[in-house]
């Protein structure tokens, strides 16, 4: 409940909403602030019936010090409720207002405004975009340049990480304004590795970095300002190593000119520690991320297998949870389809085969990894020839492939897939009568091969 006195004393407080005397329109204002602090939606509709918003919004911008920030207080209160409470501010003009007061030279002014930007913004994509449109960057920015205290440097990073979140991401000219802010603020140093402020800053991070239009210069600019380098300090801390390593996994999925660059922090190193840990987020995230590296170049899968990641990787393949072995599936799929014929002998030394054969029923359960396995499984008969193929087969033809075969080549699955299927097979059935199958004997061989 809300301050019960205060709300017992309602229909003098709104009374006393109209005077003209300071100190009685001060105490009538903050009674009103804390009738709403519980942010309960019914007393923030009593407040919106008894129209009192212009009042607040009035006295917001006339008002004297305490008066404008217990009603800025108050307001950034009725933004916090329903999308109802919201649109009400919206419409009453006060988020123009609350930008203006950004650039006041009372700091604890401009951040009970600045908790009514985040508010807002943080609403829906809808409203985002439109408090984006009134130039609240460039408020922004110019407000994170005064000495702020710490309590304000955190409200900023909430507020950016609302102002770039959302599915559908916001114009990339935005978030290019509000990166200098964020390359400063993961720079504080008096402040914990732990507090709010890097783990908001650090969200607001991951955001940026799914931007894929543009995302060498954001990576540039994470190398230049030294933004890089820190993101494998906060992995260090079980508070801030998630939002770091999704971070450095956007980084490593948009592009494969930087994996080389990022790995050379000891990412991998990480990783391994990270798949030990026994929280699944951290497993799945780790997962994820290794998945994106392996996708890279065959150098790149040559630095994954020295680091010995692929025997627990192989593990989660098959005792995990379904999103686990989902992006453990991925790690193995993706280094097969880059792999070199040597890289793939190694992990069918390592029991590719009886893996793969294990998942099979989990893959065919799942149709949104038939197209990543197929073609790995593809991968494994093509790349290598001669011996290494035979030698591969007749592994292959151990741990039960022929049954697995027939089991693939009944399965319901699109006609991409089944393609590679029979092509695969008739290699795999191939694989152990000749030395080497060239490209020609493949096409001839599928002609006449009827399942």
């Amino acid at each position: 409940m809300g301050d019960p006195v205060a709300i017992s004393q309602f229909p003098k407080i709104l009374a006393n909403m109209g005077s003209t005397h300071e100190e009685v329109l001060t105490d009538a204002v903050r009674s009103i602030r804390k009738i709403l602090s519980t942010s309960q939606n019914d007393l923030i509709d009593l407040v919106i019936r008894s129209g009192l918003i212009p009042r607040l919004h009035y006295l917001l911008q006339f008002g004297t010090p305490k008066q404008a920030f217990e009603s800025s207080w108050a307001l950034t209160n009725i933004a916090s409720g329903t999308t109802e409470h919201t649109n009400v501010i919206v419409e009453n003009g006060i988020v123009h207002t609350f930008i203006v007061l950004l650039n006041s030279p009372d700091l604890e002014l401009a951040e009970q405004c600045l908790w009514g930007v985040g508010n807002i913004s943080g609403d829906s994509a809808q409203m985002r975009d439109f408090v984006l449109s009134l130039n609240v960057t460039d408020a922004i920015v110019q407000l994170s340049q005064k000495s702020c205290p710490d309590t304000l440097l955190r409200n900023i990073a909430w507020t950016i990480g609302n102002l770039l979140r959302g599915k559908l991401s916001p114009d990339i000219e935005y978030v290019k304004r509000f990166l200098p802010v964020l390359h400063r603020l993961i720079k504080v140093e008096h402040l914990p590795i732990s507090d709010e402020l890097f783990i908001d800053t650090l969200y607001s991070f991951t955001y940026v970095s799914k931007h894929s239009e543009c995302i060498e210069e954001i990576f540039f600019e994470f190398q230049n300002n030294g933004t890089l380098e820190k993101l494998f300090r906060f992995l260090d801390n079980r508070t801030t190593s998630l939002p770091s390593l999704r971070v450095l996994g956007n980084l490593l999925a948009e592009s494969n000119s930087f994996v080389a660059a990022i790995l050379d922090f000891n990412l991998l190193d990480y990783l391994v520690v990270f798949l030990g840990y026994k929280k699944e987020i951290c497993i799945v995230e780790s997962l994820w991320v290794l998945s994106n590296i392996t996708a890279g170049c065959e150098k790149i899968v040559q630095r994954v297998i020295d680091s010995k990641v692929f025997q627990k990787v192989f593990d989660f393949c098959v005792l995990g949870s379904h999103k686990v072995r989902k992006e453990a599936l991925y790690v193995v799929t993706n280094t097969l389809i880059t792999a070199t014929p040597q890289q793939v002998e190694y992990l069918v030394s390592i029991d590719l085969a009886k893996l793969l054969g294990v998942s099979l029923d989990y893959v065919i359960q799942n149709e949104d990894i038939h197209n990543n396995f197929f073609r790995s499984l593809k991968a494994v008969f093509t790349k290598p020839e001669g011996d290494q193929l035979a030698q591969i087969c007749d592994n292959f033809h151990t741990h039960g492939w022929n049954d697995h075969f027939e089991k693939l080549l009944n399965a319901k699955v699109d006609d991409f897939s089944s393609n590679i299927i029979k092509e695969t097979f008739y290699i795999y059935t191939e694989g152990h009568k000749q030395p080497t199958i060239s490209p020609d004997n493949i096409i001839v061989g599928l002609t006449n091969f009827h399942i």
